[in-house]
C-alpha cells in the first residue's frame, strides 16, 4: 500500500536484500496468523490494496527460481488475471510455479471445480495445502488426478508433512 506501513515493510525488505517490484496504491494489507496447540494455523486477513494488482513485471519473474501464488490471489479480479498471466510467463521462462491452496474458505467459496480449473490453468509444480484444504479441494486422489505432473505437499500442523507425487509418496 501507499501508506506508512507499506513504506516500513518495503524498507525492511530492501535492508534484507530483497528486490521489490511495487504498485503502490491504497492501504497495506495485514494478516494475523493464529497457531493453535496442534500447530494448525488460522489467518485473519485484510488484503488492503493487494487485489488491485494489475500486472507482474517481467523483471519480477526473470532470474527467479519459483513463482509462488496463493489461491486467494487467483479467485477473482485484476489480481487473478495478473497472476494467471505471470504463471504463463513463468512457464515460458522455465521458472517453476507453486500454488498454496491458502484457505478452506477460499476453496469453499469458489468450489472444488474452480480450484481444479485454476490448477489446470497455472500448472503448478507443487501444490501446498493443509489437510483441511486438501479435503475441501476434493482430496488427495482428486488433486493427483487434476495435476498428475505436480507434487502435492500436505501439511498436518505439528505432525509430519506428506509429500505425494505420481508413483508414490514420501
Amino acid at each position: 500500500g501507499d501508506d506508512d506501513t507499506g513504506e516500513r515493510l518495503v524498507a525492511a525488505l530492501h535492508r534484507a536484500g530483497v528486490e521489490t517490484f511495487l504498485e503502490r496504491e491504497g492501504s497495506t494489507g495485514t494478516i494475523v496468523v493464529v497457531v493453535d496447540e496442534h500447530g494448525e494455523r488460522t489467518m485473519l486477513s485484510d488484503r488492503g490494496a493487494a487485489p488491485q494488482l494489475a500486472h507482474v513485471p517481467d523483471a519480477a519473474i526473470d532470474g527467479s527460481s519459483v513463482l509462488h501464488l496463493p489461491l486467494y490471489s487467483l479467485t477473482h479480479g485484476a489480481i487473478a488475471v495478473a497472476c494467471v498471466d505471470a504463471a504463463r510467463r513463468a512457464h515460458d521462462r522455465n521458472v517453476a510455479v507453486s500454488l498454496d491452496l491458502s484457505s478452506v474458505t477460499s476453496i469453499v467459496d469458489i468450489g472444488a471445480d474452480a480450484v481444479a480449473e485454476i490448477i489446470a490453468t497455472i500448472r503448478p509444480r507443487w501444490v501446498l495445502c493443509n489437510a483441511e484444504e486438501c479435503d475441501a479441494a476434493g482430496g488427495l486422489d482428486a488433486l493427483m488426478r487434476i495435476a498428475p505432473w505436480a507434487t502435492i505437499v500436505t501439511k498436518h500442523g505439528a505432525d509430519p508433512t506428506d509429500v505425494s507425487r505420481r508413483g508414490g509418496s514420501g
